[in-house]
């Protein structure tokens, strides 16, 4: 074990590779532990409206971004600007986004939110009902979901990357 850890002192390239394995280990781990609760197999069907009345059915046959907010949450602010950018970047022939609001209080709070942010996906009003449905414990919570079944899901903040990565 010394002579590991001699050798690491001597390479720093060994050495820097090994720090970030073992944060990426660490990241993952908190990731692991936060979604331990989410949904694992079938996505709960899914009838909301919008801010302007129209009503959207989750059931499509499309893989599709389901993404939970509250307007008082400052981490769902900074995830709004990469769920822009990764519309920009999926085909919209075979990935849609939904933002799903919880946790508010009115309308008018959401779209008093929602006026800062180059919004181009359907922002659905959910409810307490929505929420126990699909396991939401913290926001915000998105889960990625095809022909019905979830393929991946997160808690907290999310990179586009990240995102981009986990809707492949």
């Amino acid at each position: 074990m010394n002579k590991l850890l001699s050798a690491l002192r001597k390479n720093k390239v060994a050495s820097f590779i090994l720090e970030i394995a073992i944060l990426l280990m660490i990241f993952e781990t908190i990731h692991l532990y936060q979604k331990r609760h989410l949904l694992k197999e079938k996505a709960p069907a899914l009838v909301l409206k919008d801010l302007s009345g129209q009503s959207y059915s989750l059931e499509s046959h499309k893989r599709y971004l389901v993404y939970f907010f509250a307007p008082w949450c400052r981490v769902c602010k900074l995830n709004f600007d990469n769920l822009a950018r990764l519309k920009s970047i999926k085909n919209p022939k075979t990935f849609e986004i939904y933002a799903i609001a919880l946790s508010y209080e009115n309308e008018q709070e959401i779209r008093d939110f929602i006026q800062n942010y180059p919004v181009s996906y359907p922002i659905l009003l959910g409810n307490d009902e929505t929420g126990i449905e699909w396991k939401i414990k913290g926001f915000p919570t998105f889960y990625v979901v095809e022909n019905g079944h979830i393929v991946s899901s997160s808690v907290g903040y999310t990179s586009t990357l990240g995102m981009w990565w986990r809707s492949l």
